[in-house]
């Protein structure tokens, strides 16, 4: 059987698993881990960030590590590991949802909800590492759920790696259609 070219295909496992052809860029993997800890990648759309994401979310996920052969044993990184190797609790937060056209009140709260749910995703996937089932309900700031997903984690000394996607696309659409807003909201005190 032919290999497909996998076309708007951003689940790294999903091309993996349907054994289509995949550009082998984990040898980046390396080059990353010694620079600094935050990095922001800026690519046009439909160049492959979305799934870069998911190769690293596949890659760092603690609960991956049994399918380490499977996903990565023909590739650069599964010859040549890093030691930060399926070591992290994932989150993962794409903000392509993010209602940016309806002002700040509606930004906020669909912000807030959407790194809330994100958050309370990852911490039932992860309940029996982090002794806890859910985030508090009565809870929906995403200040205060990153604050609590941190102490949960810190309580039982587990790293987690945020991965945050799709980031430009409210982003640019403040930018581009509402600078007030967009100066409200990062100006010192703002949001």
């Amino acid at each position: 059987m032919l290999k497909q070219i996998p076309y708007g295909i951003s689940s790294f496992k999903d091309l993996r698993d349907e054994n289509m052809y995949y550009i082998d860029k984990t040898k980046y993997i390396e080059n990353l881990e010694i620079k600094p800890r935050y990095q922001f990648f800026i690519r046009p759309r439909r160049f492959g960030k979305s799934l870069f994401l998911t190769m690293l979310e596949t890659y760092y996920d603690i609960y991956e590590k049994d399918n380490f052969q499977k996903y990565f044993g023909d590739l650069y990184i599964g010859k040549n590991p890093t030691p930060n190797a399926n070591k992290y609790l994932i989150l993962p937060i794409s903000f392509a949802d993010v209602i940016s056209d309806q002002g700040k009140d509606k930004l906020i709260e669909s912000f807030d909800e959407i790194v809330c749910r994100e958050i309370d995703k990852c911490i039932q996937k992860y309940s029996k590492i982090l002794k806890r089932k859910e985030l508090p309900d009565d809870k929906t700031s995403a200040i205060y759920a990153l604050g609590f997903l941190r102490g949960i984690a810190q309580a039982v000394n587990a790293k987690v790696l945020i991965l945050i996607d799709e980031y430009d696309n409210f982003a640019n659409n403040i930018m581009t259609n509402n600078k007030d807003l967009y100066y409200a909201l990062t100006h010192q005190d703002g949001y």
